[in-house]
């Protein structure tokens, strides 16, 4: 046969033709063959659904990639828990006889919290876990900061909570003072918090002023209060006030 030719069979009285084509040296499909008696024609059928039947799927607790698969195509799906993987088991699923291979199974991924990568960036001087690393539900780990600093939130433990996510960010930030400023005599300080960069203000009561014209405040810085020395509020000579019922000049 030359390439592109064509033969068609019969078989005895059989009404029932096949024709082969020769394609770069092969024939295709096979050569037929006919057999002696009666064809059972039900098993036939049978036989012929099922290789060539394919496999209706539905929605539900995985998703397929469509709703229908050819004998022996390979079924893809995923899982709708987002926090859920297919369990494989280094096999795939395919339909096979319009049934299909092997149920598909999903299994639960552990929830697990991050430690950033910008850790260390973040004034800590150390910490028990690298950066980067995953923590399960409930663990926790702590840090210590640089010099002059302090937890921004006061606690140095990070929890990792049930939603994956961490208690608070590490991060440090320059240490607040402790104490309130300091309180000076024949006058009144004046501040609204003790966080690092706050200013106090003082202010002297009438008939006082502060000593050689000093500064009236004190800088938070790094857990002191700057200057050391606070202002001072002496009797001013150019004024006159009341004490004791009587008129000083």
């Amino acid at each position: 046969m030359t390439d592109g030719s064509q033969l068609e069979y019969i078989c005895g009285n059989s009404r029932h033709r096949r024709r082969i084509f020769c394609r770069k040296g092969k024939i295709l499909p096979r050569i037929p063959k006919c057999f002696h008696g009666k064809i059972n024609r039900n098993k036939f059928m049978k036989s012929n659904f099922f290789n060539n039947s394919g496999c209706r799927v539905e929605h539900g607790q995985v998703t397929f990639s469509k709703t229908f698969y050819r004998h022996r195509e390979k079924v893809d799906f995923t899982c709708n828990d987002n926090n859920s993987l297919p369990l494989l088991h280094n096999e795939t699923i395919h339909c096979i006889n319009g049934t299909l291979s092997r149920e598909p199974i999903c299994h639960s991924i552990p929830t697990m919290c991050i430690v950033p990568h910008t850790l260390f960036l973040r004034n800590i001087a150390n910490t028990t876990i690298p950066s980067g690393t995953l923590m399960e539900i409930g663990s926790s780990f702590s840090y210590t900061c640089i010099q002059d600093h302090q937890p921004f939130n006061g606690s140095a433990i990070v929890e990792c909570l049930k939603n994956g996510k961490l208690s608070h960010h590490a991060h440090c930030v320059p240490m607040a003072c402790k104490e309130h400023p300091p309180a000076i005599s024949n006058g009144r300080t004046i501040f609204h918090s003790t966080a690092h960069s706050s200013i106090a203000r003082y202010r002297c009561f009438p008939g006082y002023k502060l000593e050689n014209n000093n500064l009236a405040k004190l800088t938070c810085q790094f857990g002191l209060w700057l200057p050391k020395q606070p202002p001072r509020c002496l009797p001013s000579n150019d004024e006159c006030f009341i004490l004791n019922k009587e008129v000083l000049v």
